[in-house]
């Protein structure tokens, strides 16, 4: 995991951000919490900040990172070694100075289901929070999002019902079997996916699945580049 995390984090950073600003050096992480009323509870999150944001006054692209099912907010930090990795991009210029946003929310899977609804809590209340705490570039191209396996599947469903917000999508491993989840995948045992039995239900799943949003993109006019990595056959888009 360790290794896929970080492969993913230099991957995902270079082809999203490669076009905006200035090299930097340092950086720092800095861990913030939202209410949310969608969850019922604070959503936690964690915020890389490049070097030089405190001294100057420019505004930053924000990249949106989503863990996967058993994650929380500390995944990419503890697991990619996030900070690390673009402290060095920046350094080099292969990435500007950019706000990385890792929030937190185990098994809920960046949607509206089950006890949580995520998906109103990342656009309806992280974002504006995110917004109006730090010097964020308010326009879509400003907004990059990226995720890993649930984290995947969530930025797929995003970028194709918000196109209009996106400028840049990555999903790494992402869950997004088109007709059903195998077996062995944890979906079968998440919350937003379970019937009143407890048990998985595929009318859940197709519902909230990418494919029931494949119309609505394809209606619109905006679209997003997709930067997609999957490990598995039985994964596709």
């Amino acid at each position: 995991m360790s290794k896929r995390l970080r492969r993913a984090c230099v991957a995902l950073l270079a082809f999203t951000i490669a076009a905006w600003g200035m090299p930097s050096s340092a950086s720092e992480l800095r861990r913030a919490t939202v209410a949310s009323a969608a969850l019922g509870r604070d959503m936690r999150f964690i915020v890389y900040i490049p070097d030089g944001y405190e001294t100057g006054a420019q505004r930053y692209p924000v990249l949106y990172l989503l863990h996967g099912a058993g994650g929380d907010e500390n995944a990419w930090v503890e697991r990619g070694d996030i900070q690390t990795h673009a402290d060095k991009l920046i350094a080099e210029g292969t990435i500007p100075p950019t706000l990385i946003v890792m929030p937190g929310c185990r098994a809920c899977w960046w949607i509206d289901g089950g006890k949580d609804r995520a998906e109103t809590a990342f656009w309806s209340e992280l974002v504006p929070a995110v917004a109006e705490r730090f010097r964020t570039v308010e326009a879509r191209d400003g907004m990059l999002v990226a995720g890993l396996s649930a984290g995947g599947y969530g930025i797929v469903r995003f970028a194709m019902k918000y196109p209009d917000r996106i400028a840049a999508a990555a999903a790494f491993s992402p869950a997004i079997y088109s007709v059903t989840p195998p077996a062995n995948s944890s979906a079968r045992s998440q919350p937003p996916f379970l019937g009143p039995d407890g048990q998985f239900n595929q009318i859940a799943w197709t519902t909230l699945n990418y494919p029931a949003l494949i119309d609505h993109y394809f209606a619109q006019p905006s679209r997003v580049p997709f930067y997609l990595v999957g490990t598995s056959k039985n994964r596709s888009i």
